[in-house]
């Protein structure tokens, strides 16, 4: 995998759902010599559920999604100079989501190494907070938890 964190592999699960053929990727972790499935990551764990973030009883949440750089700023994310955007989509989510942080801060550079590649969507797992006065799909990203799925002991914001 393309990712920073040691000892996480991955296994490519293929299944039919509806008569379709899916592909799912199943992160496997090294702990204590031993591989382990991590199923949250291959369950895409959202805590709280998306549906109770998103209808706002909750304004806090652990998130596994895709992101990309994005250039869409309103509300209190308004000024391109003081925030970076990022698209951030999941399959559990109709709509795509923004997310937003301050342009100088350690989730903008988690995030910026995790896009330096030549890929421009990348897996991560983020703590998205609900901002007063900012649009139903704007949300600002606390942490930076995961350069992938798989939460290791040392978030990317943390290095």
């Amino acid at each position: 995998l393309d990712t920073t964190a040691q000892g996480v592999e991955g296994v490519l699960v293929s299944f039919k759902k509806g008569g379709k053929d899916r592909n799912r990727l199943a992160l496997l972790v090294a702990e204590n010599g031993e591989w382990k499935m991590d199923f949250p990551a291959f369950s895409r764990l959202a805590t709280p559920a998306w549906t109770e973030f998103l209808d706002g009883q909750a304004q806090l949440a652990t998130v596994r999604v895709y992101v990309a750089a994005d250039q869409y700023f309103n509300g209190p994310f308004s000024d391109e100079s003081q925030w970076k955007c990022f698209g951030i989509a999941s399959p559990d989510v109709p709509n795509l989501l923004y997310g937003y942080c301050k342009a100088d801060s350690l989730q903008a550079q988690a995030l910026g190494k995790v896009l330096s590649s030549d890929k421009k969507m990348s897996r991560v797992t983020l703590e998205l907070h609900k901002v007063e006065g900012a649009a139903s799909r704007q949300y600002l990203i606390k942490r930076v938890l995961a350069e992938d799925w798989a939460v290791t002991n040392v978030a990317p914001d943390d290095r």
